[in-house]
């Protein structure tokens, strides 16, 4: 039993960030801590682009997946934008006060 690939569509920017979060904190394991500035930059881009693609999915009428268990709207897409670009911020305003106490690592 499979579902239509426009269901992917809907989730689109939630599969973005948990496949890049996995990735990145996969590669973090591999990078020195003199080149931990990657890591960082990856997750404040992961989030800047699943908040394009919260913005780009926004549809006027709702949109049901996976069985209407996931329900895409107008919404639901500028709370996601919202969430990632204030992450997004939350995280380039916080990196002086991590590396000045010593908590910039992986």
């Amino acid at each position: 039993m499979g579902f239509p690939l426009t269901d992917l569509m809907h989730a689109l920017p939630e599969i973005l960030v948990i496949l890049m979060a996995s990735g990145i904190l996969i590669l973090d394991l591999f990078l020195g801590d003199r080149r931990r500035a990657v890591g960082y930059w990856l997750a404040v881009a992961t989030l800047i682009v699943a908040g394009l693609l919260a913005i780009r999915g926004m549809v006027s009428v709702p949109a049901y997946a996976f069985h209407h268990m996931f329900v895409d709207d107008l919404f639901s897409g500028l709370i996601k934008a919202m969430i990632s670009f204030v992450t997004a911020g939350v995280l380039v305003y916080s990196r002086q006060h991590l590396e000045e106490r010593g908590m910039f690592r992986g």
